[in-house]
């Protein structure tokens, strides 16, 4: 014997409508980025972290000027008292480090 959905299910009783809610605004999704940066200003360390990775980049990318301020070329070692010998051997440690 085969069963039918009327079986199943039951007969068809009338229900009342269902309510239609208003319109909405159009929910928009978030873009990874989005979510991302939502993440990392809950976790303070990730914060404190990504900041100083921004840090070290705009170091690296600014080192030229950064040299310049300095006065040291960036191309030369240093071969004085505490980088380098003559030969070019670096300097072991001692008390002036």
């Amino acid at each position: 014997m085969t069963q039918t959905l009327t079986d199943v299910v039951g007969p068809h009783e009338e229900s009342e409508p269902v309510p239609v809610a208003p319109p909405q605004e159009r929910i928009e999704g978030r873009t990874p980025l989005e979510l991302a940066w939502r993440r990392i200003r809950r976790d303070k360390v990730a914060l404190v972290s990504a900041i100083f990775i921004v840090f070290l980049v705009l170091v690296a990318v600014f080192a030229p000027l950064v040299c310049k301020l300095i006065g040291q070329d960036p191309l030369t070692q240093d071969r004085g008292k505490y980088g380098l010998t003559l030969d070019g051997v670096p300097v072991g440690p001692s008390s002036h480090h």
